[in-house]
């Protein structure tokens, strides 16, 4: 975390990256780089995380930067995060895992929990290491399933259709 704040500041400092409200900054560490966040490590506590970084006092645009870091998940990490045999389909499950969170708790690093259970912990976790498959177009990944609190189960949307548009233009 000493690491990646500073690495985010700079990005906007440069004017490499401009957050908005609708933008997720996502970083997928190389392989050997462990996270240790609040004492935890990557792969032995946590197999990602999201959070909130506070960036008002270096970008008046908009006040929060989010983000999520997803570690290299072959070597030490391979087996241990994801329930399948495939690196990619476990980097997709917890990359999807992370998305989820930071829609529905996307204060988390500002200490301000949305959608948070005391018991469970966030949307993600009550479902952690449920996967399936889901299809977009001729394209199928592994996503993790996330909990419905009308299905009162974990569930996912397995078929994704994409609407096309022409967009016809005149000059």
């Amino acid at each position: 975390t000493q690491d990646i704040m500073p690495f985010l500041f700079k990005l906007i400092q440069t004017g490499t990256i401009f957050p908005n409200k609708n933008t997720v900054y996502t970083i997928h560490l190389a392989p050997g780089i462990t996270i240790i966040k609040d004492k935890e490590k990557s792969c032995i506590n946590f197999c990602g995380y999201h959070s909130t970084l506070d960036i008002s006092e270096i970008y008046k645009d908009y006040p929060y930067l989010y983000y999520t870091i997803i570690p290299d998940l072959s070597g030490k990490c391979n087996g241990v995060c994801g329930g399948s045999s495939s690196v990619f389909a476990n980097t997709c499950s917890i990359a999807s895992h992370e998305l989820i969170e930071t829609i529905t708790d996307p204060g988390v690093g500002i200490g301000k929990l949305a959608w948070y259970d005391p018991v469970n912990g966030e949307i993600s976790d009550i479902c952690n290491m449920q996967q399936d498959i889901l299809t977009i177009g001729e394209s199928q990944y592994t996503v993790q399933k996330q909990w419905s609190n009308n299905k009162q189960s974990c569930i996912s949307n397995s078929t994704i259709q994409i609407a096309t548009t022409t967009q016809s233009t005149t000059h």
